[in-house]
């Protein structure tokens, strides 16, 4: 499962149908949209992390700020290891910097959204899990504008 994190529901609906029919580790892909920190805090403590493949996090999430929830997020036992990417319309230099400072895996600017975003995803996933299952260091990744 993608846990995808989006004030917008638009933007997560894209998002959602750009994964739909893609597979990581040749399991296929559910995606579950909740679209406050309060909703994301809810559901976390409904599923397992090996149900979950990733959590995709705006960077904005109203009034709210999606890099508290990655905050916390890398601070809870359970889920201090989940694959995290922040998914962002604020793609300036310091956002980036303090996605990765706050504990996110890869950093997708929105303005690159197209087709190959779902695919790029789980490339994130995938080489991410292969890193964790040699006790390789992840890399961080970030996929700009495009």
């Amino acid at each position: 499962m993608i846990i995808i994190i989006e004030d917008t529901r638009f933007e997560a609906d894209l998002l959602k149908i750009l994964l739909d029919g893609k597979h990581v580790a040749g399991h296929p892909i559910e995606c579950h949209i909740v679209t406050t920190i309060t909703q994301a805090y809810t559901f976390l403590h409904t599923v397992t992390p090996e149900h979950v493949e990733a959590i995709i996090v705006d960077r904005i999430l109203g009034t709210d700020d999606g890099l508290t929830l990655i905050h916390t997020l890398r601070a809870h036992q359970v889920w201090k290891n989940a694959i995290i990417i922040v998914w962002s319309q604020h793609d300036d230099t310091v956002s980036i910097r303090e996605a990765f400072t706050h504990g996110a895996d890869a950093f997708i600017s929105k303005q690159r959204l197209g087709e190959k975003v779902g695919s790029e995803c789980i490339a994130i996933i995938e080489q991410t899990q292969r890193c964790d299952e040699t006790g390789q260091p992840r890399e961080q990744i970030y996929l700009p504008r495009g």
